[in-house]
């Protein structure tokens, strides 16, 4: 893992954290405004995977959920689909929603592979 975040990215939406949450984890929502299924239980530990909506089923990104807090916090790993087994070295990338004012304030920060040639990146 870098010592650095790979990007933090900070923006406002007109929404409430739990709808925000929901659009981040229901496999139908991110199917729908992604054209992948984000498809896990979301307990921390557990196998999530980045699948293709498009009928195939393909899983292009798989990791494991480090952290899960509804509706406020989520982490991932993300790796390669056959690159499970490096989990120390899977980038993380973290969803924090946070209440501001009368709207919610996402902040996504993603650390970068560990080194350029990782595949994951």
């Amino acid at each position: 893992m870098t010592e650095q975040p790979g990007f933090v990215y900070v923006t406002y939406i007109t929404s409430t954290s739990e709808k925000l949450w929901e659009a981040l984890t229901d496999a139908d929502l991110t199917a729908v405004s992604r054209g992948h299924r984000n498809v896990s239980d979301r307990r921390p530990g557990c196998r999530w995977e980045h699948v293709r909506a498009d009928g195939p089923g393909v899983a292009d990104v798989v990791g494991r959920v480090v952290e899960s807090e509804p509706p406020a916090r989520l982490v991932t790993t993300w790796a390669a689909p056959g690159e499970e087994g490096r989990e120390d070295r899977h980038p993380r990338v973290a969803f924090e929603i946070r209440p501001y004012e009368d709207i919610v304030r996402p902040t996504v920060t993603h650390d970068g592979p560990a080194d350029e040639g990782d595949p994951a990146g």
